[in-house]
Order: C-alpha cells, then sequence, then structure tokens
C-alpha cells in the first residue's frame, strides 16, 4: 500500500511490508540510525520486548506510530480531523 493523501487513516506502523519499512526508514531518519540493526538483534536472540523502543527514542511504539502517521497527514496536506 502506498500512503497517499487519500488513506493516511489506514496506514498502520505493523501493516504491510511496504508500509512497516516506511515507518522504520522514518524512526530511523528522526530517532536512530541503528534502530532496524537492534531490531533484528533482539530479535534473532529471542529477547524482543516493547520497551526496546522507548529505550531507543524514548517514544513507546504506538506513540511513534502516531507521530509517524501525522508526519504523513502533514506531508500529504490532509486536514485535521
Amino acid at each position: 500500500m502506498e500512503i497517499t493523501a487519500s488513506n493516511p487513516a489506514r496506514a498502520k506502523y505493523d501493516g504491510s511490508y511496504r508500509v512497516t519499512a516506511n515507518f522504520l526508514n522514518w524512526v530511523t531518519t528522526q530517532y536512530d540510525p541503528q534502530i532496524v540493526q537492534k531490531l533484528n538483534a533482539v530479535a534473532r536472540a529471542g529477547k524482543y520486548r516493547e520497551e526496546l523502543w522507548k529505550e531507543a527514542t524514548g517514544k513507546t511504539v504506538q506513540e511513534l506510530g502516531d507521530e509517524w502517521k501525522r508526519f504523513h497527514e502533514q506531508r500529504l496536506g490532509v486536514p485535521e480531523k
């Protein structure tokens, strides 16, 4: 799914591969250039914890997802609700 002005509300950070990759790229550029490597390492070790997001970025994954969605809405000129 491409994130466009007609569908930003449907974009979910944990959605399809393309959308999730977009989210991870955004987190990488906005917060932590090493987030993907960190997530990969803990996932491979079987030690993933949601707290990793807050430790790496200062925000929960849900907070990041909400901010990412707002970023796209602003980028696309979608009126606020």
